[in-house]
């Protein structure tokens, strides 16, 4: 039920807004009695939901404030025929020309971690996260832009570390090296979490 007003079709007005937004509202406290399984949405006109009062840019954060998680995420999915691909996004609902500063280390820790939480609901076993660069070429070390080293890359340190295994013989020579790479997963939360300092002959990087 969106009320007696009327939305004309094909025209970005209040009334059109509001009763989107009405009925996203409505899905997701269905969903929270537990009485549907699922939200699907389709895409809204941000101008019209503005009009009709709604601060938040999207039905994306109009979500996490209707259900008070603590972090959304945006996941683009693809079955492609080799394997499921989930594509999380660090920013939603803003303008290219804001989007590097808000390429932060914190947010880029946030949605990894939310990220491997909601593939875990999700079912997927032991998923593998990359992360992309914000630069073309990912900078090319530095070249075109240093986000990728001075954001990027660091926020991903207190994520994982590596480790270095070299076998040698008996005067000493390296016969073989094998680096391997680590992330601490809280099992309970089922999330990435920061390795403590006192994980000795850890080097994070």
């Amino acid at each position: 039920d969106t009320g007696d007003g009327h939305a004309e079709a094909g025209r970005i007005t209040a009334e059109g807004g509001r009763q989107a937004m009405e009925a996203v509202a409505a899905a997701v406290d269905l969903a929270l009695a537990g009485e549907v399984g699922g939200v699907v949405t389709a895409p809204i006109s941000k101008e019209a939901i503005q009009l009709a009062g709604y601060l938040v840019p999207g039905h994306t954060e109009f979500l996490q404030e209707r259900t008070g998680a603590a972090s959304v995420v945006m996941v683009l999915a693809a079955n492609l025929a080799a394997a499921p691909l989930r594509v999380a996004l660090v920013t939603i609902h803003v303008p290219v020309s804001a989007v590097a500063r808000l390429v932060t280390g914190p947010r880029i820790a946030t949605v990894c971690r939310t990220l491997a939480a909601g593939l875990a609901d999700m079912g997927v076993e032991a998923p593998r996260l990359a992360v992309l660069g914000l630069n073309p070429h990912a900078g090319d070390g530095g070249v075109i832009g240093r986000d990728e080293i001075e954001t990027i890359a660091p926020a991903l340190d207190g994520l994982r570390a590596t480790r270095d295994f070299r076998l040698t013989d008996a005067a000493g020579a390296v016969l073989a090296v094998a680096t391997s790479r680590w992330f601490l997963i809280d099992v309970d939360r089922r999330r990435p979490v920061r390795l403590p300092p006192a994980m000795d002959g850890f080097e994070a990087g």
